[in-house]
C-alpha cells in the first residue's frame, strides 16, 4: 500500500513539474560537439522556438556552400559532417534567425568556419568551470570569457560543469546560449555535466543529452551524461557525478575503469574532468565516495592530470596517492607519479567570495578512513577546515580582474581577489615547508593532499601537449586579442605553470 502510495505521489509530483516547464521560445546556436571521430567529424546543435525541421549548409568554400543538410521536425537540432579532412577549414550556414545574430555578437551572414585538428601538431586546448549565467550581471561575465576563448588558436573548449543556472528551465539554456555561440560556434565544445545542469524539482539531465551531443555510451534520456573520445595523442574521460543523485551509478564506474584501462594501452595522455570535487578547500564537505573510488585508479592507470569545478575558485593540488604511506584500499598501488589536480570554478559564474561562506564558515572537521601502510592498520584521518583568512587580498590584481569584474558596482567589492597560500615564505613553497600559522593555513590536510594554491578569481587553464611534454599554465582573461591571458602566479611570484613528461604505462 505505502508502495502504492508513493507511487502517485512520485506521479503527480512529475506531472505538476511538467506542467511548469515551458516551451523553449528561442532560436539559439550553434554549438560545435564531438559525438563521433573528432578529427574526421563534428557535430552542430542548435535550437529553434517552433517544433520544425531546419536546414544547414556547408561546404569547403565560404562563397560556395554546396551541400545541403535538413534536421527531422523538433525543437533541437543536431547535424554530424562526417568524412571531414584534416586541417582543413570547412564552413556552415544555418538558415535560421538566431538570437546572437541581433546582438552582433556572430557573424552577421551567419556564415561560420570550423578548422579540424592536425593529429601531427601538439594537443593545445583550454579548460573553463562554471558559467551559470541567469542575469545581466552574469551574461556580462560570460561573454567576456568567451570572446577572451574565441580568439585563441585552440584544439577545443572544455567545460567544467554548470552551464546552466537550472538545467530543469529551458530560459536557463538560453541564458547559456546568450554568451556560448561566440566561442563555441567556432570551437568544439566538450561538457561536463554540473549539479545545476540536474536542477530542480525532479533532478534530471534530459536537456543536457538533447541539447549537447556528445558520444555518450549510455542510452539513458535523462542521466548517465559521461562519456569520453581521443583528440590527437590524449584521451579525454567526462564523468557525471550525479547520475545516482547524488552519486555515480556502479554500471558509469565500470565503464570509467574499462575506459581507462584501454586508454592506459593506447593513449600518450589521460586527462578526466567532472563537476564534484574530490576535495577543496572552500565551505563544502568533502566528497569521500567520489575520492576512495577515483583516486586509486588514477594510481593504477597513471592518469595525468584531472580537473574539476563547483566551487568558483581556483586550487591546485600536486598529489601522489599513497606517497604519504596511506591508502584507502590494503592493496592498492602507489602512485609512480605526482598527480596534478585542479578546480577551475572561474568560468563566469559568480564568484565564492559573492555568495560568501568560505571566508566567514565555522570550523569543521573531515574525516577519512584510511589504510596506514606502516603500521598496517585502518585509521581515521581528521582534519580541521577554517575559513579563508579575509585579510588575505590581492589588490595588485585589481586592474587585471576589472576586466571581467565591475568593482564599482555594488556588491562587487565582494569580489577582490581572496587567496590561500599555505606557507609562511617563498622558499617555503619551493621546500613543501607548509605553515603551522592557522592565518596561513585554512586546512589542516594541505600537506597530506599536496594543495599548493588557491584563488578567488576567474580564470581558464591551457594544456599544451606534445609525445614528450605537457605543460599546465593558468591564465586570466586579460591580454591582447588572440593572445593567452596573464599567468596567476601566487603573492610571491610562483607561476601557475607546470612541465611534466609523458608517463610510462
Amino acid at each position: 500500500m505505502k508502495q502504492k502510495i508513493l507511487a502517485v505521489l512520485t506521479a503527480v509530483i512529475f506531472m505538476s513539474c511538467m506542467a511548469t516547464i515551458k516551451k523553449y521560445g528561442y532560436t539559439d546556436g550553434p554549438i560545435l560537439t564531438f559525438s563521433e571521430d573528432a578529427h574526421t567529424s563534428v557535430t552542430i546543435n542548435w535550437l529553434t522556438s517552433e517544433n520544425k525541421s531546419s536546414q544547414l549548409q556547408w561546404g569547403e568554400e565560404k562563397s560556395n556552400l554546396s551541400k545541403t543538410e535538413t534536421t527531422p521536425a523538433g525543437t533541437d537540432h543536431h547535424v554530424t559532417l562526417r568524412n571531414l579532412q584534416p586541417n582543413t577549414t570547412y564552413y556552415y550556414k544555418i538558415n535560421e534567425e538566431l538570437f546572437l545574430q541581433e546582438e552582433e555578437l556572430i557573424p552577421n551572414d551567419k556564415i561560420f568556419s570550423y578548422t579540424t585538428p592536425d593529429k601531427n601538431s601538439p594537443l593545445d586546448f583550454v579548460i573553463m568551470g562554471d558559467m551559470q549565467a541567469f542575469n545581466e550581471e552574469t551574461l556580462r561575465t560570460n561573454r567576456v570569457t568567451m570572446k577572451k576563448l574565441s580568439k585563441l588558436d585552440t584544439d577545443c573548449i572544455v567545460q567544467l560543469g554548470d552551464i546552466t543556472e537550472v538545467g530543469t528551465d529551458p530560459e536557463s539554456w538560453h541564458w547559456f546560449m546568450k554568451s556560448s555561440p561566440i566561442a563555441a560556434s567556432t570551437i568544439p565544445f566538450l561538457s561536463v555535466v554540473g549539479n545545476h545542469d540536474y536542477y530542480w524539482e525532479i533532478p534530471n539531465a534530459a536537456n543536457f543529452k538533447k541539447t549537447l551531443k556528445y558520444n555518450y555510451p549510455s542510452t539513458a534520456k535523462s542521466k548517465s551524461a559521461y562519456y569520453s573520445i581521443d583528440i590527437k595523442n590524449a584521451h579525454f574521460i567526462f564523468l557525471d557525478n550525479f547520475d545516482l543523485w547524488p552519486g555515480m551509478t556502479p554500471s558509469q564506474k565500470r565503464w570509467v575503469e574499462k575506459d581507462l584501462e584501454e586508454a592506459s594501452k593506447n593513449s600518450k595522455w589521460i586527462f578526466i574532468f567532472m563537476h564534484h570535487p574530490p576535495f577543496t578547500t572552500s565551505n563544502e564537505g568533502d566528497k569521500s565516495n567520489l575520492h576512495r573510488w577515483l583516486l586509486p585508479l588514477t594510481a593504477k592507470y597513471n592518469v595525468d592530470a584531472i580537473f574539476w569545478a563547483h566551487m568558483h575558485l581556483y586550487e591546485h593540488y600536486e598529489y601522489q596517492y599513497g606517497k604519504n604511506g596511506y591508502t584507502f584500499g590494503l592493496n592498492d598501488k602507489i602512485a609512480d607519479y605526482p598527480l596534478h589536480m585542479f578546480c577551475s570554478g572561474g568560468g563566469g559564474a559568480r564568484l565564492d567570495s559573492l555568495y560568501g561562506g568560505f571566508t566567514d564558515h565555522e570550523p569543521f572537521d573531515e574525516k577519512m578512513l584510511m589504510w596506514n601502510r606502516t603500521e598496517k592498520k585502518v585509521e581515521m584521518k581528521v582534519f580541521e577546515k577554517r575559513p579563508w583568512n579575509p585579510l588575505k587580498l590581492r589588490p595588485e590584481l585589481a586592474d587585471i580582474v576589472s576586466t571581467t569584474q565591475d568593482w564599482t558596482k555594488p556588491g562587487f567589492e565582494m569580489s577582490k581577489v581572496f587567496y590561500y597560500y599555505p606557507f609562511d615564505t617563498k622558499d617555503a613553497y619551493d621546500n613543501l615547508e607548509y605553515s603551522t600559522n592557522k592565518e596561513n593555513l585554512y586546512t589542516d590536510s594541505a600537506k597530506f593532499l599536496g594543495f599548493k594554491y588557491g584563488e578567488n578569481a576567474l580564470h581558464y587553464i591551457r594544456v599544451l601537449a606534445d609525445d614528450k611534454e605537457c605543460t599546465i599554465s593558468v591564465h586570466y582573461y586579460n591580454g591582447n586579442e588572440g593572445d593567452h591571458g596573464q599567468i596567476m602566479e601566487t603573492p610571491f611570484g610562483h607561476q601557475q605553470k607546470w612541465n611534466f613528461q609523458a608517463k610510462s604505462r
